[in-house]
């Protein structure tokens, strides 16, 4: 007994194949976007990478890696499967399993979905950490000031939250100050 049986005839089912190629081949494409944006985090994220405190950075770019390999080649697989279905009667059997694979990649996207959005909050506290850290540190390292300095001018701000942090921190390295100088204040 079919449950929610619908008879095509035999040119409307070319027109679905037709529709479901169309359809697989642009979440390929999604895939594809899906992909370029791991990559990006990833190298966005190396090169701020001295500056986050308590972070894995390899968690979220892997998840987007590869949960858009699999969009890729699932959907190319599919894109191409749905063609075949309407030549072949082997490749209809196929279509239930692909159909689980189909929800799979659901919940793995959702899943990457959610990693994301936890992940948003996570990665701000430990650049906050970071930051405060990295601005501790300012005067005794050049890389981590050339870092810092770089961070400040891409995102135009200053310090952590605000000019204000940069007054709690001794930001000028000692051998630069004249101590004996009666005017400087300790």
């Amino acid at each position: 007994m079919a449950c929610l049986a619908i008879n095509f005839t035999a040119a409307q089912r070319r027109n679905l194949s037709k529709i479901l190629c169309i359809v697989h081949f642009l979440c390929a494409a999604f895939g594809i976007a899906f992909f370029g944006l791991g990559i990006y985090i990833k190298i966005r994220l190396l090169t701020w990478m001295k500056l986050i405190d308590g972070y894995n950075d390899n968690i979220l770019p892997l998840m987007v890696i590869i949960v858009g390999t699999l969009l890729i080649a699932i959907d190319i697989a599919g894109g191409r499967l749905v063609s075949y279905a309407e030549k072949s009667e082997r490749v209809r059997y196929l279509l239930i399993p692909y159909l689980a694979i189909l929800f799979i990649l659901c919940c793995c996207i959702l899943g990457a979905g959610i990693i994301c959005f936890v992940h948003q909050g996570h990665l701000s506290q430990a650049f906050h950490r970071g930051i405060t850290h990295a601005m501790q540190r300012y005067k005794d390292n050049s890389t981590l000031k050339s870092k810092i300095d770089f961070v400040q001018v891409e995102l135009k701000c200053c310090g952590n939250l605000g000019y204000e942090d940069w007054f709690d921190v001794q930001w000028i390295n000692n051998k630069y100050i004249n101590l004996d100088d009666p005017e400087i204040k300790r």
